[in-house]
């Protein structure tokens, strides 16, 4: 992992995997990112097997207290198209596997938990949201794009008095695949609405 003006930033290795525990992270653009891509673009030249670019970012973000930065904690993946002698192929997907749990993640000016995908293609978010106190965010307490996830957990949070509670940019529906676990949340009392789908 590394440590920047910006708070904790780890993106484009082909493997890290930080533990980010006990720290107290405020008054930076961001608070906690972690970005995986397989988006670097570059053509590539081989005979036979053609390795792509890819990114896998593990690791765990726990008992930390991030307030009052631009973002709280930020998860995002993307992958694109590469061109190749072959031609335009798919990179190798993008992953971001992370469990987030014990935080107290409070006024920050934008989401307190951010989780999305870029690129053509997307990428893969296994993430668990657990044991969080999420309060007073100016945008959502969590937010995720429509299809980040290869699984997704949301267990045992208080999400309470942000702009927006736990926010979908489209509709999602946990019920749909046996790894979306959203349940034993304390959601309520966020300005423009507790669960926005």
């Amino acid at each position: 992992s590394a440590y920047t003006s910006g708070g904790f930033d780890c993106e484009e290795s082909d493997y890290v995997s930080p533990l980010i525990e006990g720290n107290e992270i405020y008054h930076n653009g961001g608070g906690v990112r972690l970005s995986a891509s397989s988006s670097r673009s570059r053509t590539c030249f081989c005979w036979g097997w053609c390795f792509l670019p890819k990114a896998t970012v593990g690791g765990d973000v726990i008992q930390n207290r991030i307030y009052a930065n631009g973002s709280g904690i930020t998860a995002y993946t993307s992958r694109d198209w590469i061109d190749t002698i072959y031609g335009r192929k798919a990179g190798l997907p993008a992953r971001v596997t992370t469990l987030i749990s014990n935080n107290i993640v409070v006024e920050n000016l934008g989401n307190g938990i951010s989780l999305s995908t870029g690129g053509d293609l997307g990428g893969s978010l296994s993430t668990d949201i657990v044991n969080n106190t999420i309060v007073g965010n100016d945008g959502a307490g969590v937010w995720h794009s429509e299809n980040v996830t290869s699984s997704f957990t949301a267990k045992n949070n208080i999400v309470c008095k942000n702009k927006r509670g736990i926010v979908t940019e489209s509709g999602f529906d946990p019920n749909q695949n046996s790894n979306y676990v959203v349940s034993y949340n304390n959601v309520t009392d966020n300005n423009n609405g507790d669960w926005v789908n």
